[in-house]
């Protein structure tokens, strides 16, 4: 009788392991992109005119057009950066060029710029609503007033708390809604558009003036330091100021990097398509709407709608005003789903970006630990939408204050971005040019002919120079106080506008073999600067800077200084036997300063 086989062990349960790969994502055509973009990029729209009409009168028309005619190389910049395969938007582009002290700075440009587009988009869907409700309620008789910036304040935060809620619990998120949108806001374009041509034609209107000098209004918010002086009157700097003001009309450029990834191939070529379709839409759509205000809405009643300009442009056309009221309730509608829309896309591109910062090892690995149930990021969302609530509150619904804020978050991204990829570019170019490494054996037995071929081959050496600079002001409680934040870079091969550090009493005439200054003589640097100044009178400034310098060789005096012991000796910037200066390739330098105006 055969013995029975032993019983086997009940096997073990296997894990269950699912590995996503890009095979398995959806990727999604060119014209859905745009859409997705544009989402974002064409709400400004709704708000832009009046804000920018506020500051400089009544040729804002031309400066809104003149600033998408800009954002056309904006773009061109996003499009280069993802075309570099460098992954993660402005920080990782920047990070990978000048390192994480500027990523960290040029990150907060960008959450400044997401943190503020959820509120300035809550708040103008709420003043439309506001502006609606009051003109129907005076239309059928009712004497009751809907106070714009509470009720624009309190649709705000609605709209936040509903996406914090719907991003907390996971949001799926579809090309399809953004297309869906886009389709209903181009038939509102096409149909307002169309009309505005025809009261045109029926009749007529006014262009806006000339974008000179005199033609321009400067409101006191808008000058600024620039109030009381005689500078608004130099033709560059007021045309800079107006240009400044309408710098807002290109927000929502970084969206393109988040879609790259998604876009089906070949993805720079459709890329570029994207931003041709941005283009066009935002030209049409932002400037025709600024020119239109102008030209229909009388001035004496136009200033009413500054906040709900579309609304004001609606009610002013040709035509029954059963009419008129349909499209405003219309033109409401499409701006609540694509302000809303806006929200939600900074709640989400905000939390893509502190997650990418946290995985950094930036901010503790606490905001990255997943919800009990929904598995989601959802400490970083809290952070995002409690910031959004008490931006919002801090305005109490003013759609001007917003829109001068988050200007300068729009700023500030974009010159991190540009600077950044300029410098990759350069990186990138001067290591193609370098002839490619070959293998270890190779190199060990040709090293002999290696060396006799790099000492004969002829070497360039030039002095050139490109540097920029660029500040920004934000001035706070009646001028009183200001924060200014800015910075620089410089590439000089020849060092021949460096300053030649004082090295054992070195100057430009003398100079010193410590710090040369040949005909190719590497020397890059950059600076960045925060300033905060308390101005209780117009004669007292009370200044506090920080500074933070930085240069590919040693140049800054570190703690052993360049002085030799016992003082200067010799002939100046002479070498001293068995000493060398203490020179740094970055200092921090913080002043204190009292300016006092005689």
């Amino acid at each position: 009788m055969a013995n029975p086989e032993p019983a086997r062990p009940a096997a073990s349960p296997r894990p269950q392991i699912i590995v996503v790969t890009t095979a398995m994502l959806v990727f999604i055509s060119y014209w859905r992109a745009a859409a997705i973009v544009l989402c974002d990029m064409a709400s400004t729209v709704y708000y832009i005119g009046g804000i920018v009409e506020q500051a400089i009168g009544k040729a804002a028309p031309w400066y809104i057009g003149a600033v998408m005619l800009f954002a056309y190389a904006v773009r061109g910049v996003y499009i280069e950066s993802c075309a570099m395969f460098v992954r993660g938007g402005v920080y990782r582009v920047v990070k990978e060029a000048m390192g994480g002290t500027m990523a960290k700075l040029s990150v907060s440009a960008l959450m400044f710029d997401y943190v503020l587009t959820g509120p300035i988009s809550g708040v103008s869907a709420g003043q439309y609503i506001a502006g609606l409700v009051n003109d129907l309620f005076g239309r059928i008789g009712i004497h009751v007033t809907v106070p714009y910036n509470g009720t624009a304040a309190l649709f705000a935060t609605l709209i936040t708390v509903y996406f914090w809620w719907r991003n907390t619990r996971g949001l799926h998120e579809s090309s399809d809604d953004a297309l869906r949108i886009m389709q209903v806001t181009t038939v509102m374009v096409v149909i307002l558009v169309a009309w505005c041509v025809l009261t045109l034609l029926a009749r007529g209107g006014q262009l806006p003036p000339a974008p000179v000098p005199r033609n321009l209004r400067f409101s006191d918010d808008a000058l600024g330091w620039f109030k009381g002086t005689r500078w608004p009157s130099f033709t560059a700097i007021a045309i800079l100021v107006g240009f400044g003001h309408s710098i807002l009309a290109m927000s929502g450029e970084e969206s393109l990097a988040q879609v790259y990834r998604e876009i089906e191939q070949p993805k720079v070529k459709n890329l570029e398509r994207t931003g041709l379709v941005i283009f066009l839409y935002s030209l049409t759509f932002t400037s025709l709407v600024s020119f239109f205000a102008v030209a229909l809405i009388p001035d004496s009643v136009r200033p009413k709608f500054y906040d709900n300009l579309i609304s004001g442009l609606a009610m002013h056309l040709v035509g029954p005003l059963w009419l008129r009221l349909v499209f405003q309730a219309f033109v409401v509608v499409v701006g609540f789903l694509i302000l809303a829309g806006a929200v939600n896309t900074s709640i989400v591109g905000s939390g893509g970006v502190l997650s990418r910062v946290s995985e950094d090892g930036v901010l503790p690995a606490w905001f990255r630990r997943p919800h009990r149930r929904f598995g989601t990021n959802y400490r970083i969302i809290n952070l995002i939408a409690g910031l959004q609530l008490v931006t919002i509150v801090l305005s109490r619904g003013n759609v001007y204050v917003l829109g001068e804020a988050y200007a300068f978050g729009v700023v500030w991204s974009f010159a991190f971005k540009a600077l950044a990829v300029l410098v990759l570019t350069t990186s990138r170019m001067r290591r193609s040019a370098k002839p490619h490494s070959r293998s270890r054996s190779t190199r060990a037995a040709n090293s002999g002919a290696a060396s006799v071929a790099a000492t004969a081959r002829p070497t360039h050496r030039h002095s050139s120079f490109l540097g920029f600079m660029a500040f920004h002001r934000v001035w706070f409680d009646n001028d009183r106080l200001a924060f200014t934040v800015g910075g620089g870079a410089i590439n000089n091969p020849g060092r021949y506008l460096v300053l030649v550090p004082p090295i054992n009493g070195a100057s430009a005439f003398s100079g010193t073999p410590y710090f040369t200054a040949a005909p190719g003589d590497p020397y890059k640097a950059w600076d960045t600067q925060l300033t905060f100044d308390y101005m209780p009178s117009q004669f007292v400034t009370f200044r506090s800077e920080f500074n933070y310098r930085h240069s590919n060789v040693p140049y800054f005096a570190g703690e052993g200084g360049v002085t030799p012991p016992g003082g200067n000796t010799g002939a100046p910037g002479s070498i001293v036997p068995g000493w060398s200066p203490d020179l740094r390739r970055s200092e921090n330098r913080v002043t204190f300063a009292l300016l006092v105006k005689l």
